[in-house]
């Protein structure tokens, strides 16, 4: 009886080998396919936050000046890392009313000047009351994506949670910077004002 269960148990070591390299794989491969799930899910935030930004451009007005002709492109920056990658780059081959849109990544020290949206990234936090002081009173429509940013004098900030995206705009920093936010956007935003 004892050399039969032997056998039994010889018999079936090579199924159990196998499943315990399966299982072994599926271990050592689990991290990985957690970060691919997390960068989708990550990659599908900055689509959502790509369009807004495009919105953005759409329903705000610059003063007069701040475009060389009407031919001039309107720019969307990104100061920082940037987190949108391609989700951005979507965004190449649109207009925003008859301007031609632009997409420029900036490093610390290029001219923010020459932007009128203008995205500091997380990366660039240590840097934001310096960044958010050298364009206080220029016609940049400056977004974020961290807490504490429309408090710190920048205008529009994203909100995310539960995996919804909203945003959250200064009204008195847009108006200290000369732009004029279309009622619409106000109507689906939460609205920051600054204590005076």
């Amino acid at each position: 009886m004892e050399i039969l269960i032997q056998k039994r148990i010889r018999a079936k070591e090579p199924i159990f080998i196998c499943t315990l390299l399966i299982l072994l794989t599926v271990l050592c491969e689990l991290p990985r396919f957690l970060l691919l799930v997390q960068a989708e899910s990550q990659f599908e935030e900055y689509q959502v936050k790509a369009a807004f930004l495009y919105n953005f451009a759409k329903f705000v007005e610059w003063p007069s000046g701040t475009f060389h002709d009407s031919t001039s492109p309107t720019k969307i920056c990104v100061l920082g890392k940037d987190p949108f990658g391609e989700a951005l780059d979507s965004l190449r081959n649109k207009n925003i009313g008859s301007r031609k849109l632009i997409i420029e990544r900036l490093r610390r020290g290029d001219s923010l000047d020459k932007c009128q949206l203008l995205f500091i990234s997380d990366s660039e936090k240590n840097n934001l009351p310096e960044i958010l002081r050298g364009v206080k009173k220029s016609p940049i429509l400056t977004v974020g994506d961290m807490k504490g940013f429309v408090q710190s004098g920048g205008i529009i900030n994203f909100i995310s949670k539960g995996g919804q995206v909203s945003f959250e705009i200064n009204v008195d920093a847009a108006e200290r910077s000369t732009l004029k936010v279309s009622s619409q956007l106000l109507q689906v935003a939460n609205i920051f004002r600054e204590k005076h």
